[in-house]
This record gives C-alpha cells, structure tokens and sequence, in this order.
C-alpha cells in the first residue's frame, strides 16, 4: 500500500519526532482585525492570548463549554495562519455554519458527515475563503476524538506521495505551493483519514494517529529550521 522507500524515511524521521511548538499568528492580534471589519461580532477579547497557541491549548479549548463557539473557531483560524483578510469573508457568514461548529464539539456528527456538511456550505457561497485546508482544522480540533485530521498541502502532499498515487487532488500554485482542491468529496476525506490511522501502524513507537498527523504536518520554517518530513517532502513532489 505505502511506498517502501518514503516510508523507511517516514519511520526513521518519526523516531527523532518533537511535539510541534507554538505557531500561527497572535489570536488577539488576528482577533482584533476581524473585529475592526466585523464589529457585530460578539467577542469575548479574554478568550484571545497575546502569544501563539499549541496544539493542547487547542485540544483543550474544544472542551471548554464556557469557550463560544465563535471564540474556538477563531482561535483555531489564527493557529492555522489564515489571512486576516479571508477571515473577514468566512467570519461574515458565521451564523451560517456555527450550527455545525456545535455539533463537531458535542461529537453528534462524524468527521466524514461534517465534510460533507462544509463543502454544502462552501459551495452555497457562505464559506467564502475558508477551503479544506481550514475547515478540516475545524474538524480536527473541534470533535472530541480528534480523528478528522487536517487536510492542508502538507498532509495532503504527504498522503500522496506515500500512496505513490494522487488520492487528494491539488491545485499547483504559481510560488510552487499547492492548494487542496474543492473537488475532494467526504469519501476522499475519509480514505485520507484511514490512510493516516493505517500508517500509524508502520511507525516505530507511534501508536497515537494525532501524532502522525503531527508528524507528517512537520514545522515550516526557512533552511534547517524547515521540519526534516517537509524537507524531505519538498524534495520528493
């Protein structure tokens, strides 16, 4: 199924594998520029750190039953890195599918269901800048089990290339990044999350599928700071 020499890379990579550190922009900073486009949203400014976030405060803010809705998700946009700008579009339209925010964090709809449910809603116009890459960091954090992993350039990239086949479809970008394509329906969502919790069987000491998520997530960064997977990544696609 995996192609045996990204593989063996993979494994010897995950062996050297460090949780990854605080990343994305300031959630008060982003916050605050959503708020000066968006004044009718209601925000809570406790709820936002001067300081980058990490994955457990993430983790933890799902649970947090006094945490809005609102509040989480932008917490989550921040870590991601969106643009401020594109928060403002996909922000505008929140009572649209806050709903759905609702149910990932009651864990009453599965990661395939809350998919499909975003790609309706972004195909109806009311998700205007926010595609895969960040909804499914929605999933991800939002449901309790945090078993709908993200599906951005990098795991998506990665999933390729260890299947030796093209099962996310990509946009190829002019800077020689890459998009994940509306085009992915929930079913290649879903074959991309079984993919991550059948590799986490072919690694040494990993038994967590987060963790190998986080894995081939890997750090961005210029020269050796650059994650040894997205280097390898890099070089490979």
């Amino acid at each position: 199924m995996f192609n045996e020499m990204h593989l063996r890379e993979l494994k010897k990579i995950s062996e050297e594998f460090i949780s990854q550190d605080f990343v994305g922009s300031s959630p008060l900073s982003w916050m605050m520029y959503i708020k000066t486009n968006l004044p009718n949203l209601d925000l809570d400014k406790g709820n936002f750190s001067s300081d980058t976030l990490n994955r457990k405060r993430l983790y933890d803010m799902s649970s947090n039953s006094s945490l809005s809705n609102l509040d989480f998700s932008m917490n989550v946009l921040s870590w991601g890195g969106m643009r401020r700008t594109h928060g403002v579009s996909c922000l505008n339209n929140f009572s649209d599918w806050e709903p759905l925010i609702e149910k990932l964090r009651s864990g009453s709809i599965d990661r395939s269901e809350a998919y499909l449910d975003f790609s309706f809603i972004r195909k109806s116009g009311k998700l205007k800048g926010m595609g895969p890459a960040f909804f499914t960091k929605l999933i991800f954090f939002g449901h309790p089990d945090h078993n709908g992993f993200i599906m951005d350039q990098w795991t998506a990239r990665s999933v390729n290339l260890l299947l030796d086949t093209q099962l996310v479809k990509m946009i190829s970008q002019k800077n020689g990044s890459s998009s994940v394509s509306d085009f992915n329906n929930e079913i290649v969502y879903e074959k991309f999350c079984r993919t991550i919790e059948d590799l986490t069987s072919k690694l040494n000491n990993i038994t967590d599928p987060k963790i190998t998520e986080e894995i081939i997530f890997s750090n961005g960064g210029k020269g050796e700071k650059k994650g040894k997977w997205r280097r390898y990544l890099l070089k490979e696609t």
